[in-house]
């Protein structure tokens, strides 16, 4: 029936366009393998200051015991978002809107639950991205523009060394085979 295509039609384009994807991870050094028992898994900088009422989407590879959940919280630990649920093994994702009163860039990601000094648990990375649509992990733009500079530094080093040692030589044999 044509009524009912066309019903279900604009249907599928509001979900479409309700859809926001950011794909940009705004925390940098995200990728930080680490186990632990602590209740603090650790503290992430965002690349850019967050912006109150703004939605973003936050994905965790890792894994907790039992039936705790990771939670993230703004200005380092004092405003928190609630659990971000598991939804599949080892991934942790949950959309979420910037509350008020966040003036920090940096994220805390806590274990939710009274776990036992017996848990441990495993993180692999973490993405905080705009929208309402988690993507694949990616690193954030500047680490990638930071491991291209450091990789650039090492290899001006390195040919520097090179230099010195040829120079060296040479001065050696100069000397030494003189006359």
């Amino acid at each position: 029936n044509k009524a009912i295509q066309t019903k279900l039609d604009a249907i599928s384009k509001g979900y479409v366009n309700d859809l926001e994807i950011g794909g940009r991870n705004l925390l940098l050094k995200s990728k930080a393998p680490k186990t632990g028992t602590s209740y603090n898994v650790g503290h992430w900088t965002s690349s850019r200051d967050f912006i109150i009422g703004e939605t973003l989407t936050v994905t965790i590879k890792g894994n907790i015991p039992g039936t705790r959940l990771f939670g993230l919280w703004f200005n380092s630990s004092s405003i928190g978002t609630g659990a971000i649920p598991k939804i599949k093994d080892g991934y942790y994702s949950k959309q979420l809107v910037v509350p008020a009163g966040v003036t920090s860039k940096v994220v805390g990601i806590y274990l939710i639950g009274n776990q036992t000094a017996g848990d441990n648990w495993e993180f692999e990375w973490i993405k905080l991205e705009s929208g309402n649509k988690a993507t694949d992990w990616t690193p954030a733009p500047e680490d990638v523009q930071a491991e291209i500079d450091d990789a650039k530094q090492e290899a001006l080093t390195a040919a520097e060394n090179a230099q010195t040692t040829a120079n060296s030589l040479k001065d050696f044999t100069d000397t030494a085979f003189r006359d």
